[in-house]
């Protein structure tokens, strides 16, 4: 009767941590459409790729990125700006390509293609070449 009893003992620990394993907690698995458009994105760094990276300049520091499902974005320059003539907000399209492993943004007849580097829940991080090769990386 003991083997029969530790059978059952080991099956009620197994089963419950099976159980707690598969919580609802965990976290979904997105999309790269659902991680670009889940919530706007605000610029953490800049790096000059092979020099190194800083912080972004204050004016820049409370812009907003957001990309809406529907392929269009909307970027705001938040409360402080460069120059205060700027306007507010521009709005654009954007487009994945090459398997989503680009953004293609498109604004006033300007076509800027930014390669992703990284995309989770909390980090995009781009590449592009603007003059040097430049990496931004932005957060919420």
């Amino acid at each position: 009767m003991k083997p029969l009893q530790l059978i059952f003992a080991f099956s009620l620990v197994l089963t419950t941590g099976l159980i707690s394993s598969c919580s609802k907690d965990d976290d979904p698995i997105l999309s790269r459409l659902e991680l670009l458009t889940q919530k706007p994105w605000k610029l953490k760094s800049t790096t000059i790729v092979g020099i190194g990276s800083s912080p972004p300049e204050s004016y820049s520091a409370d812009d907003i990125y957001t990309f809406n499902a529907d392929g269009t974005y909307l970027f705001d320059e938040g409360p402080t700006k460069e120059d205060p003539s700027d306007t507010q907000t521009t709005n654009g399209t954007w487009e994945f390509a090459e398997n989503e492993t680009v953004i293609k943004l498109s604004y006033g007849g300007i076509t800027l293609n930014q390669e992703i580097v990284e995309l989770t829940s909390t980090t995009l991080k781009v590449k592009f070449n603007f003059i040097f090769d430049l990496e931004e990386t932005f957060g919420h």
